[in-house]
Parts: structure tokens; C-alpha cells; sequence
């Protein structure tokens, strides 16, 4: 999805589905989104991968290398890949396939997924253990041209199997609070966590800890690279962790991206129910409001006063048709 086809425009990519396994990596429901510069982004690499084998099979094309959910099972099995031996589980997804989509829209104002990735997380009760999670689902909304809204519902079978929401960096982030900036070449990203109300915010990278997971870093032979080229394989990521302990929680991000004087976020609101959990955003485009489902249905209600034209609907629960769509028309896949 896009704001444009422009160098100063915003991108962003949604992984979700399919049908091949091969070279696929465990990233179903990972996001990438570049805007002057890459923002959030895949980490790791296939540089030398002969090479770097254990680097590949064990972060590379491991679920903690992508802007994802993850889910901590003790004890459980390594998800295999086809380039070296994988020898722990950052808690990963353990198959491939199994996301669905089940929901798409676009417009000129917004672009709006939703992805179920459960079964992608279950390994079916592998070595003795039950399942980690009864649910993994992601909404996100790209309201065009420089907002991201993204809601993740989470159900493990455990409460003391913790779960880290994930967001990568190709430089070092700053983390005030609850919000995070990041910044790569002429770009700038803020992201802020409204829920859970409980959230710790936990940077892990840097010289050593490049590419961490499942107690230790999977380093490479980089053969002189260094500057950008090591950026461009991320070398930071944020780890977002509930306060307390619970089967059930709710991750809800607003992420906004600009130039390098972007100095803060617009106003952000949080908007919660008995039902819903969603966000009030004060912005040039308008006031937007948007709501999700808490439980049941993947659903919502986007609404926006102000900007080019009001909008006042439910979010869609179904994947619309794009036949016919011209491929340089804003907004659009």
C-alpha cells in the first residue's frame, strides 16, 4: 500500500497468506514501512549465507526478525528452515501458511487489512507440549498519507507464556515513555503504545546484540560491511511487553512518519469501550476516530470530521474485489 509513487511518499508492506513454503519466512502479519528512508523494517540477511547459516535458519527467517507478535511456550520446538540448523524459538511461529485474510478495503483516504495468523503459531502439540496460543490476529489502517493504526489480539493458553510486540529499526531508537522515534536517512518515525496500559518498552540491539534471539545473537561474517549496508539489515528492534501476566491482551499502535523535523506525533487519544478499543487522531487530514472490536468479529468503525470529505462506517469484514484498479492510483495495491 501506498500514498503515491513518488520518492517523498509512504509505503508499506502486509504480509499475509499464501501458498508457497518455499525460501518463506515465519513472518505472517509483519509490516514494513518506509517513508525517506526505511523505518520499520525486516532485520537480518542472506549475505554469505553459506557463511552464515546459523544467522539465516535461526533469526533471519525466525518470526523475532519481523515486525510481528511473539509468543514465549518454555521448552518449545524450533520452527526448521531449509539454510542451517535451527536450535531454539524466540517464540516464533512454527508453520509458514495458515494466515488468512479477511478483510481488505481501499480507497483514496485509507487503506484497511486484517489477518488471522493463529495457525501459523501452533505447532500441534509437539513433544509433549500443548498449543501456546488460541489466537493471533492483526488489524492495521493506513490512513494516507502518513498514519498507521494497528490492533493486535492475542489469546495464549497460558498466562505465563509472555508475549513482545515487535517493531525494527535500522538505527537506534529513542524511547520516552511510551513513545518511540527512529529515524534512517531523510526519514522519521514515532510510534506510541496505548495499549496494553501496562506496556514495558524494552530496546534490544546495538554492538553484540545486533540480531538477538533465544538467549544469544546470531552474528555474521560481514566481510568489511559496515554504515548503511549494516542499517539496512536492522540492527535495532523495541520488544513491547504487558506489565502483568494474562492469557488475553490487546496491542494497539499509532505510527507516524515524516521527514526529519517532525519534532512530535499528533494528538493521540485512546477510545475504549466495554467492547471496542480504538484511537482519536488530531491531524492536517482531519480528526480521525477509530474503533476495533475487542472480542468477536474483526471489526470496526472508521470515522473522520474535517479533511477532504467526512467518513462515518463500519470497517469492512469481507476482501473486496481490486479489478480494475490503475496501478498508479494513490492509495491503492
Amino acid at each position: 500500500m501506498r500514498s503515491g509513487t513518488g520518492k517523498d511518499d509512504t509505503y508499506c508492506l502486509f504480509s499475509c497468506g499464501g501458498t508457497l513454503t518455499q525460501h518463506r519466512h515465519y513472518d505472517a502479519l509483519n509490516f514494513v514501512i518506509y517513508h525517506r528512508g526505511f523505518l520499520a523494517l525486516d532485520s537480518g540477511t542472506r549475505y554469505r549465507e553459506f557463511e552464515n547459516g546459523q544467522h539465516l535458519a535461526n533469526y533471519f527467517a525466525q518470526t523475532v526478525a519481523h515486525n510481528c507478535v511473539v509468543i514465549h511456550q518454555p521448552g518449545e520446538p524450533a520452527a526448521r528452515y531449509w539454510g542451517g540448523k535451527v536450535l531454539g524459538n524466540h517464540g516464533g511461529q512454527h508453520k509458514q501458511l495458515g494466515s488468512v485474510v479477511k478483510a481488505f478495503e481501499t480507497n483514496g483516504e485509507y487503506v484497511y487489512v486484517a489477518g488471522d495468523a493463529t495457525r501459523c503459531y501452533q505447532h500441534g502439540a509437539r513433544d509433549g507440549l500443548g498449543e501456546k496460543c488460541r489466537l493471533v490476529t492483526r488489524q492495521l489502517l493506513f490512513l494516507i498519507p502518513n498514519h498507521f493504526v494497528i490492533f493486535d489480539r492475542v489469546e495464549a493458553t497460558d498466562a505465563s507464556y509472555r508475549k513482545d510486540w515487535l517493531i525494527h529499526t535500522a538505527d537506534a531508537p529513542k524511547v520516552s515513555g511510551k513513545i518511540i522515534r527512529a529515524d534512517h536517512d531523510d526519514g522519521r518515525l514515532f510510534c506510541r503504545t496505548l495499549l496494553p496500559a501496562d506496556a514495558t518498552l524494552t530496546s534490544v540491539g546495538g554492538p553484540g546484540n545486533e540480531f538477538r534471539a533465544a538467549g544469544r545473537n546470531w552474528d555474521i561474517v560481514s566481510d568489511g560491511l559496515k554504515g548503511e549496508s549494516l542499517a539496512l539489515m536492522g540492527q535495532w528492534r523495541v520488544d513491547v511487553t504487558p506489565g502483568s501476566a494474562r492469557k488475553s491482551d490487546v496491542f494497539l499502535h499509532v505510527i507516524q512518519v515524516g521527514d526529519r523535523q517532525l519534532e512530535a506525533m499528533d494528538q493521540v487519544q485512546l477510545v475504549k469501550t466495554s467492547d471496542t478499543c480504538g484511537v482519536r487522531i488530531t491531524a492536517d487530514s482531519g480528526t480521525w476516530e477509530i474503533t476495533f472490536n475487542s472480542t468477536g468479529e474483526l471489526g470496526g468503525h472508521i470515522k473522520r470530521s474535517g479533511g477532504s470529505r467526512s467518513i462515518d462506517s463500519r470497517l469492512t469484514t469481507a476482501v473486496q474485489e481490486q479489478t480494475g484498479i490503475k496501478a498508479n492510483t494513490p492509495g491503492k495495491l
